[in-house]
């Protein structure tokens, strides 16, 4: 204590300093609804971490996938539907975490009555499941979503080793709440000053998302909510840029099995759903091998089926850029989803109380 005082009498802007940050970041647990100054990407994924981990309402069926499956639409228990269903699909974020994000919901609610799997099978080409340590470049465009979706202990279960200490590393300053909502707090240094007296852009953007995605139970369509432009030669060139990345049969199932395992762990009926997507893909090298194997995985599971639309292949119109879905396209996989997938997830619940 001797020491501190001493040094504190040498350093005193130094310990000053310390002093108002300290000060800065303990005050910012006492502002409420904070998140709600992020970017739509964090605060969207911070949304879903708040249903699965505090919500009070529990779900017959969960849907979990990646940004297309995320056009589904979810609904709550009425005279329509006899079972609700929550979608927690959130933009790419890699294939490792649904386990730890489908456990997550478990601790906090009643056992659902199924679980759907529906991420994009190219979420499980090698490229995407090799470690962050191994692949910075992946860890930096998954980063934001992981960091906001799970707790420092729950980050600490899902790692080992060299990747742990590489995770780790990013976590730690992230746990600040200065550091986790510095782009809110950029956003109002940056305002004018008759500006920084109304509602920030960011919170007027995040309370449309909160508003999209309540009334649909998670469902948010990307292609049309985000504007990206439907235009002809843009999709065009997306479409070859993303068939460039499809020449190839390099597929780690892993994180499908790991998903898989837990599920028969826990009792719990599961669906491998696979979405429709541009035609062109799925008859790529990449696709014409993965589905076979997909259907082959779940056959080893007594609790699992896999299910595909009957048109899993449209037209270039339907999307926006040739992978997420305009609203022509976000219509069209809705409709044929509660008229053809929807009755089979019933009978497969069903099926079971026999």
């Amino acid at each position: 204590m001797h020491l501190f005082i001493l040094y504190s009498k040498k350093s005193p802007a130094f310990f000053l300093a310390l002093f108002i940050i300290l000060i800065f970041e303990i005050g910012l647990y006492f502002v409420p609804n904070i998140h709600y100054f992020d970017g739509k990407g964090a605060f969207f994924t911070f949304y879903k971490r708040y249903i699965a981990e505090k919500g009070n309402e529990n779900f017959d069926i969960l849907l979990y996938g990646d940004s297309r499956s995320l056009s589904l639409k979810g609904f709550p228990k009425n005279e329509k539907y006899k079972y609700s269903l929550y979608n927690f699909s959130l933009p790419a974020a890699g294939p490792w975490y649904f386990k730890y994000f489908l456990k997550k919901y478990l601790k906090n609610h009643s056992k659902p009555k199924l679980i759907v799997w529906a991420v994009d099978p190219l979420q499980l080409s090698a490229q995407k499941t090799i470690q962050f340590h191994e692949n910075p470049a992946l860890w930096n465009e998954f980063k934001h979503r992981l960091l906001n979706l799970f707790s420092f202990w729950e980050t600490l279960e899902q790692y080992e080793g060299r990747e742990l200490f590489f995770i780790l590393k990013e976590y730690l300053p992230h746990s600040l709440l200065s550091v986790r909502h510095r782009q809110g707090f950029e956003s109002i240094y940056s305002s004018r000053l008759s500006s920084i007296f109304q509602i920030p852009v960011l919170v007027k953007e995040n309370l449309l998302v909160e508003s999209i995605v309540k009334e649909s139970y998670g469902q948010i369509n990307l292609g049309t909510f985000f504007f990206v432009p439907n235009v002809r030669e843009i999709a065009l060139k997306e479409k070859e840029n993303q068939l460039s990345l499809m020449q190839h049969t390099n597929i780690n199932l892993k994180p499908l099995e790991l998903f898989l395992d837990y599920c028969k762990e826990e009792n719990l009926l599961v669906v491998v759903l696979n979405i429709p997507r541009l035609k062109e893909f799925n008859r790529s090298p990449f696709f014409q091998a993965i589905v076979p194997q997909l259907k082959s995985i779940v056959k080893e599971y007594p609790n699992a089926k896999y299910i595909e639309f009957q048109n899993m292949e449209y037209e270039l119109e339907m999307f926006s850029e040739s992978i997420h879905y305009n609203e022509k396209g976000n219509e069209k996989v809705n409709q044929d989803f509660q008229e053809e997938i929807l009755p089979q997830f019933y009978k497969w619940i069903e099926s079971q109380k026999k």
